[in-house]
C-alpha cells in the first residue's frame, strides 16, 4: 500500500459545482504532508530488511515498526476514502455486483491464510445488478473483510452471505468468532463501510461479539414475479456457505 496521497484535492471541485470548504481542504493538506515523510520510512525500513546485518533483537523491533507503519498507512488511506466521500457525490451505474466482489475475494484470500482465516462464499443463481458506484462498494467491502478479519482468531472462517431482498442486494459478512472487541481502527474501517455505502443511497448494518456488517446494496426495482422470489432468502442468514465458485 502507498502512503502517497493526491496532490490536487484542495483544487478538485465537488459534484455539486462548488469547491471543497477550507477546513477540507486543511485535513487534505494535512493528510498529503503526513503521508510524504511516511513513505520515506516505509522505504528505510524496507532497506534494513534487506541488508541481514541486524541482531535477532533488533529484527524484532524492525517487525515491530513496520507493522506499526504500515497500520499508520491503512489509517491514513481510511482517512482519506472517508474525505473523498465527504467530498464527491458518488458514481452510480448498474454493474454486476459479483464482478465487483470478487476481486476482493481474491485479494484477500492470500493474505488471510497467512493468518489462518478462510472465506467462504458462493454465487447466487441469480444475477446481482445494483445500481452502485463500484469502486466505493468495493473499499467497503473490504473494510469489512479487514474488520472481520480483525476480529477473528486462527482457524476462523469468514462468511460472505448474499441475499436478494426487494430494492437491495445484502452482503453479510460475519463471523462465528466472539470474546473479540473493536479497537478504534476498526471502528474507522466501519465508519468507511458507513459513509461509503450512505453515500449510494444503501444501509449499513452492523452487530457484534460475533461480528455481523450487512451491506444494503441498493438495486433496480424488479418486476412483480422477481420481487416476490427476492423475499425468500437464498439461504438462512448467518449460514455458512460453500467455498467460492465462480
Amino acid at each position: 500500500m502507498s502512503c502517497v496521497l493526491p496532490e490536487d484535492i484542495p483544487n478538485r471541485v465537488c459534484a455539486s459545482g462548488d469547491r471543497p470548504s477550507p477546513l477540507l481542504a486543511d485535513l487534505a493538506n494535512g493528510l498529503h504532508a503526513m503521508a510524504q515523510p511516511l513513505t520515506i520510512l516505509r522505504g528505510a525500513l524496507g532497506a534494513l530488511t534487506l541488508t541481514n546485518a541486524t541482531s535477532p533483537d533488533q529484527e524484532r523491533y524492525l517487525d515491530m515498526s513496520t507493522k506499526q507503519l504500515e497500520r499508520t498507512c491503512a489509517l491514513l488511506s481510511n482517512l482519506q476514502s472517508l474525505l473523498d466521500v465527504a467530498l464527491f457525490e458518488a458514481d452510480c451505474t448498474t454493474v454486476d455486483l459479483w464482478e465487483v466482489v470478487v476481486p476482493v475475494l481474491e485479494d484477500l484470500e492470500a493474505p488471510l491464510q497467512d493468518k489462518g482465516i478462510r472465506i467462504e462464499a458462493t454465487k447466487p443463481d441469480q444475477d446481482l445488478i445494483g445500481m452502485i458506484d463500484a469502486d466505493r462498494t468495493e473499499q467497503a467491502l473490504r473494510a469489512a473483510f479487514e474488520t472481520a478479519a480483525a476480529a477473528s482468531s486462527r482457524d476462523d472462517v469468514i462468511f460472505l452471505d448474499i441475499l436478494l431482498r426487494p430494492g437491495f442486494i445484502d452482503l453479510v459478512v460475519h463471523t462465528q468468532s466472539t470474546g473479540k472487541h473493536l479497537n478504534s481502527c476498526d471502528r474507522l474501517n466501519l465508519s468507511l463501510v458507513e459513509a461509503s455505502i450512505r453515500s449510494q443511497q444503501g444501509i449499513v448494518e452492523c452487530s457484534e461479539d460475533p461480528l455481523r456488517i450487512t451491506l444494503k446494496i441498493p438495486a433496480p426495482i424488479a418486476s412483480s414475479d422477481e420481487a416476490d422470489f427476492a423475499r425468500s432468502p437464498l439461504q438462512p442468514p448467518g449460514s455458512p456457505l460453500p467455498q467460492l465458485n465462480s
